[in-house]
């Protein structure tokens, strides 16, 4: 499936459900690539900086996952752990509460 981005509360007509019906559909199979979806998320952040400090607001990231982050061929260990947390670590100075 992949990364799940949704807003919740972004309009008026926004609320819980939609959040919990994306959640809801979501099933964990497959490897963990976390790196890449935090470098993902880094790259849509960056572009949003400027506007985001502007107007005193920050993107909320939340990390929900079901095992360790793996690299795309789904190997995980030692290297793929510390790629993820240098991957984290793209996201200090920017305007996210992770």
């Amino acid at each position: 499936i992949g990364s799940q981005q949704f807003g919740v509360a972004e309009t008026p007509d926004q609320d819980e459900h939609e959040a919990l019906r994306i959640m809801n559909k979501v099933r964990p199979y497959g490897g963990t690539p976390l790196t890449s979806h935090i470098e993902d998320i880094h790259r849509a952040v960056s572009t949003m900086t400027n506007d985001l400090r502007a107007s005193g607001r920050r993107v909320v990231i939340v990390i929900a996952t079901d095992g360790l982050p793996t690299n795309r061929s789904g190997v995980s260990g030692a290297h793929e752990r510390e790629e993820f947390v240098n991957s984290l670590r793209l996201l200090e100075g920017l305007p996210v509460w992770v």
